[in-house]
């Protein structure tokens, strides 16, 4: 694939149909909540306890099949596996409010050498500039 076929991810989303089959996502937790060894250990989860619009926007957009780094926020801060959506968006059970939903995720594969969040800032691929490969958010809270 040349330079002007390389896909480019936006927000999640694939902008080049021809090569992308499925969008890539970020999910986060604390490891000391609910880490990646916890995650491969239950073989699948509901990605729940997202509490915040745009992220919720995200996970109503997440499609079968989409696969999700997962990042270890607080500790490491890194990412260090990739899940894969198992099912699609649907009302939260933790909660009544109908705002919120959750998405099914399974662990499919741990990364070898995660990928911090330096790497992640300090790699072209990765930055938020027009063109790069994926685009990361980075809103104050």
């Amino acid at each position: 694939m040349n330079q002007a076929q390389t896909p480019k991810i936006y927000k999640g989303k694939c902008y080049l149909k021809s090569s992308c089959k499925m969008n890539y996502w970020l999910v986060k937790s604390e490891p000391f909540k609910y880490s990646w060894e916890r995650f491969d250990k239950d073989r699948s989860t509901f990605w729940d306890g997202v509490r915040n619009y745009q992220a919720r926007n995200n996970l109503k957009l997440m499609k079968t099949g989409d696969k999700v780094m997962f990042y270890h926020s607080n500790e490491g801060k890194e990412i260090v596996g990739i899940a894969e959506v198992i099912k699609e968006h649907y009302q939260d059970p933790t909660t009544t409010d109908a705002n919120w939903v959750v998405v099914d995720l399974k662990p499919w594969k741990k990364l070898k050498k995660s990928v911090t969040l330096e790497r992640i800032k300090a790699d072209e691929l990765w930055s938020n500039s027009p063109g790069a490969t994926f685009c990361y958010a980075a809103n104050a809270r």
